[in-house]
């Protein structure tokens, strides 16, 4: 299990600087960006695993890409704390884990008991999202437990300012939430915004995490990162 040490700070600077490097050799017309996943190409059969969760089921979806398992999207439990995937979704997919696949899951439950976990990125089909999505995750994966941005200042630290709205709609289809912690984001006024697993999920998240509301429902200020 990885946990954030005394480094994470200079994990971020890393980070931004990279970002800062990447934004600036890319000269792309963000309209023409398709903000929906692509479909995958896959090299086996479709598994999934399922984990619990305060708020319900919790389901990894994966296959062998390039004879590693990989995981092509994560599915949050509905409002009501049921699977989130149907029936019908779950007969074309076989359940089974792996060592990689289960390092993942024993992150994911710790996290939900409250610690705060440095998820790897590697065992995530970022690429088969289109550009800009991979941008807005990415960045997303800076904030750090305890924090948030809203959607107007990662369009900006992107280099895409007038991209809020888009920003927004990206990280509603995060294909991997809780990993990349697209809760972490939220409106320029402090209200929640949206999120696959509800707000009520979305706020608990945030107060386990340590961060505060005042008494209208709205992030404290001064708990913003990027």
């Amino acid at each position: 299990m990885a946990r954030r040490q005394s480094f994470w700070p200079k994990r971020h600077n890393i980070l931004f600087r990279f970002y800062g490097q990447y934004v600036r050799f890319i000269d792309i017309n963000l309209e023409s960006y398709n903000l929906v996943c692509m479909k995958n190409p896959f090299e086996s059969d479709l598994f999934y695993h399922t984990i619990g969760s305060p708020f319900g089921p919790v389901t990894i979806l994966w296959s062998l890409y390039m004879g590693h398992p990989k995981i092509f999207r994560i599915v949050l439990p509905t409002p009501d704390g049921t699977i989130g995937l149907n029936d019908e979704t779950m007969k074309t997919m076989e359940p089974r884990t792996c060592g990689q696949i289960d390092r993942v899951a024993r992150d994911m439950t710790a996290y939900f008991k409250g610690s705060d976990i440095m998820f790897s990125l590697a065992p995530l089909r970022l690429e088969t999202c289109s550009e800009f999505m991979q941008r807005v995750l990415l960045a997303e994966a800076a904030i750090p437990w305890g924090r948030v941005s809203s959607y107007q200042r990662i369009a900006q630290f992107i280099k895409a300012p007038t991209s809020a709205r888009a920003v927004g709609r990206a990280l509603a289809r995060n294909p991997f939430p809780i990993v990349l912690p697209c809760h972490r984001a939220i409106r320029t006024d402090r209200t929640l915004g949206g999120f696959q697993g509800g707000l009520k999920m979305k706020r608990a998240l945030l107060e386990m995490e340590g961060v505060n509301f005042d008494p209208l429902g709205r992030v404290e200020v001064f708990q913003f990162f990027l």
